[in-house]
């Protein structure tokens, strides 16, 4: 029975996913046949032309590609029980603990073997055929390579775990245990450990604009958040702002790109974005919706163990398990829980504009999202469908219509 609902679950999502990219491809050529009557009055009709729309449909492609690509390889992992597979190539490892981690690190390493020609793809055929590329080929192997330690180390370490917990009545519970300290260690050291990895974080060099977020986190009564620059230039010609970080080690990061390009008052408003989310407690609330998305899944996990999902697929260790029920959960949250997170998470990005309006005034925003916009070319309404699945963030023309509605404030 089990084997059926996966792939029932596996037709279901591929074709869903192939109809969500069709729908967009479909809405980016309406577009560039339309291009003078889409926009109007939505924002300026002389940042949209051809180009922004081939970039958006080269994106696409890409998207579509590494969705397939990895939907190929559950099928086949499936299909020819390489669970089973491993497990006979890591028979030799006597320890059960260190014979799921090196378990987990095939399956890790399969994953990022896959995915490794696409981001190839991304970087030196899309991003440079717009002129966005800076990141020269010993750059991108060598944060590959920072990526697949970091896979190589988690895969480790979250399958030998799981390994360790999946003999106890209940492992469940151990289970969420573990994903409620992961996401605070991460919270905590992606500042401290991973960003520098990749960023060089620099304090601000612009004396007036150190004065003016002074000033501004004076008047929020913020006084534990450090505001730095990364060299996003090295790489990219797309300019960023994220906040991150727990407690004293909350940071916000602004891209090189974005202080270059906008004006003091601009980089301020943009800041106010994230600091929004720094005090609209937006990450906590975050991981409070996923730690509990991850509750339903553990719960549906823990039911398919006791329900003949072991027998069905001939399951002989926690490993097997994980992997399986990895597979078939995976689907579920696409399917299911995935646009629900993001219209949360899109939901929270609105906030932030609105705080940002509020204490900036609504046409500086506007200002800076349209010059980020109109840098990025990322000016295009997504359809509603794609949008829902795919966006973290609210279309551009969305965002401005939004605070244009604010524009008295």
């Amino acid at each position: 029975m089990w084997k059926q609902i996966f792939w029932i679950l596996w037709i279901g999502a591929v074709t869903w996913e192939v109809f969500l990219h069709s729908l967009e491809w479909r809405h980016l050529i309406k577009m560039k046949l339309n291009l003078n009557t889409v926009f109007d009055g939505y924002v300026q009709k002389s940042t949209v032309n051809d180009k922004n729309v081939d970039y958006a449909i080269e994106h696409l492609r890409i998207s579509l590609g590494e969705t397939l690509t990895n939907y190929l390889i559950s099928a086949i992992i499936v299909a020819y029980d390489l669970p089973k597979l491993v497990d006979g190539l890591t028979a030799q490892i006597s320890s059960p603990i260190f014979r799921a981690g090196a378990f987990g690190i095939a399956f890790g390493l399969l994953f990022w073997v896959s995915s490794f020609p696409w981001a190839w793809a991304k970087v030196f055929y899309v991003e440079s055929k717009y002129k966005f590329n800076k990141t020269t080929k010993s750059i991108f192997i060598k944060d590959q390579a920072i990526v697949l330690s970091f896979i190589v180390l988690l895969s480790f370490l979250g399958f030998a775990c799981f390994a360790v917990i999946f003999e106890s009545r209940i492992w469940p519970l151990y289970l969420m245990f573990v994903f409620a300290l992961f996401e605070i260690v991460a919270m905590i050291l992606v500042p401290l450990v991973v960003i520098p990895l990749f960023f060089e974080l620099n304090p601000l060099a612009d004396e007036e604009l150190i004065f003016k977020i002074n000033e501004l986190l004076r008047k929020l009564g913020i006084n534990k958040i450090k505001v730095f620059v990364a060299n996003a230039s090295k790489r990219t010609l797309h300019s960023n702002a994220f906040v991150t970080g727990l407690g004293r080690n909350k940071k916000i990061v602004l891209f090189d790109t974005l202080v270059s390009s906008l004006a003091a008052d601009e980089v301020i408003a943009v800041l106010l974005h994230e600091l929004g989310h720094w005090k609209l407690a937006h990450a906590l609330k975050r991981i409070g919706l996923v730690l509990a998305i991850q509750a339903v899944l553990v719960y549906f996990a823990f039911v398919m163990s006791n329900v003949g999902f072991m027998y069905d697929f001939q399951i002989q260790n926690p490993q097997q398990f994980a992997i399986y029920a990895f597979l078939l959960l995976n689907m579920v949250v696409t399917l299911f829980f995935q646009p629900c997170l993001l219209n949360f998470i899109r939901r929270q990005e609105t906030k932030a504009d609105l705080f940002a309006a509020r204490h900036a005034g609504s046409s500086l925003m506007i200002n800076a999202l349209s010059k980020i916009s109109t840098d990025n070319m990322a000016w295009l309404p997504r359809h509603f469908l794609y949008k829902a699945w795919y966006c973290t963030h609210p279309p551009i023309p969305e965002r401005l219509r939004f605070l244009k509605t604010f524009t008295n404030i």
